[in-house]
């Protein structure tokens, strides 16, 4: 047990080390905030179980336990992982991480769809009778999904999101109203109970690919960073490795080179090798191994080097975000949705300048007429008879 929350307290340290390397602010305080949160609810959870079941930490439930700790320090490694590519300048791997910092994914996207789904102003009851008849009509428990969809600011948004969402996007919204044929394949009405497996099928499906609504502050942030309005902010430099205070052991090293020699070529670690240097006094080991390192993980992503490939990306994240904001005069919702950095993603199209096309003018006379006006002669498919 003690291993388990070892490695469970190195993990969580691993992950506050790779959330303080993030390239944005925000990101950073959230992403920290995240990582502490996860591991006190994981923690209040273990402690709960074991004061509800006190013999679950005795006999048989061992093992169960630990193949479960087991689980979730692999996933939680493998999320690390993930975390320190992000820091790294990977490119896939940071946009998963404002993806989920903005609430495009997952914890603080459920959090803003349960704000988007709270009642409107206009719905709170204005006397005692109102509000007794609004409690009478749910203590029955259900779902009155009817009720929600009729709410304007719902209903405006998910117009809004249905006219104006990406088409690369995977998961989109297809309707923004259940469809519910009149009769079955038999030309019978509609049994009540498939009704409500559509609704539920439907609303399922929407809430899964609903984009929420941020706040202006946040969507005005995203705005100026997308356009370089906002400077970005300087990436926080590492620290420097520490270094041995004395030098290494050459016993060591010939142990290493034994085991090496001993174990089949295909256990080795190819930054074991290039570790090795050959001088005139025999072979040696490089203790420094940063260099080849940070060399062998090039290829495996592509990596942020440049402001302008981050204000990119900062535009992507804009292009999946909006913000919702009430009319004073008409009272209507009205929906602002952000777009690319480039002027091909904002949707202006992008024309030659005529300074451009002169390099093209007087190409016609060097085209060859007998190329071009040659007529293409298909073979005949069929032989003619002899006569």
């Amino acid at each position: 047990m003690q291993d388990h929350l070892a490695k469970s307290r190195s993990l969580c340290r691993s992950f506050l080390r790779a959330a303080s390397y993030l390239p944005d602010n925000f990101a950073r305080a959230y992403i920290h905030k995240h990582i502490v949160l996860r591991f006190r609810d994981s923690l209040d959870k273990q402690q709960s179980r074991a004061n509800k079941n006190p013999w679950r930490s005795t006999g048989l439930h061992i093992t169960t336990t630990e193949l479960s700790i087991n689980r979730a320090i692999a996933k939680g490694q493998k999320k690390l992982n993930v975390l320190i590519r992000a820091a790294q300048g990977g490119r896939q791997c940071l946009s998963k991480v404002l993806m989920i910092v903005h609430g495009r994914i997952g914890r603080r996207k459920r959090e803003l769809i349960k704000q988007l789904l709270e009642d409107d102003s206009d719905e709170i009851p204005g006397d005692t009778t109102a509000l007794e008849a609004m409690l009478n009509e749910d203590r029955d428990g259900k779902f009155h999904l009817e009720g929600l969809l009729a709410r304007p600011k719902l209903n405006s948004f998910l117009c809004s999101q249905h006219l104006n969402q990406e088409k690369d996007v995977r998961g989109t919204i297809k309707t923004t109203t259940p469809k519910i044929p009149e009769e079955n394949i038999w030309g019978r009405t509609l049994p009540l109970k498939r009704v409500e497996s559509i609704k539920r099928c439907w609303w399922a499906s929407t809430l899964k690919n609903i984009l929420p609504p941020l706040p202006r502050d946040e969507f005005e942030r995203l705005k100026g960073l997308s356009n370089g309005k906002i400077p970005l902010a300087a990436i926080p430099p590492k620290r420097s490795p520490a270094k041995p205070l004395y030098k290494c052991n050459d016993k060591k090293d010939e142990l290493q080179f034994i085991q090496m020699l001993r174990a089949p070529l295909r256990k080795i670690d190819e930054l074991q090798i290039n570790s090795i240097e050959c001088t005139s006094q025999g072979l040696k080991m490089k203790h420094d191994t940063s260099v080849a390192q940070s060399q062998s993980q090039d290829w495996r992503e592509k990596k942020i080097r440049c402001p302008r490939s981050m204000r990119r990306l900062y535009g992507k994240i804009w292009s999946l975000t909006s913000t919702i904001s009430e009319d004073v005069n008409t009272g209507k919702w009205i929906v602002e949705w952000g777009h690319g950095s480039s002027k091909f993603m904002s949707g202006q199209v992008i024309r030659p300048h005529p300074r451009d096309a002169e390099l093209f003018q007087g190409l016609e006379k060097f085209y060859v007429t007998s190329l071009t006006n040659r007529k293409k002669v298909r073979p005949s498919s069929h032989i003619a008879a002899p006569p």
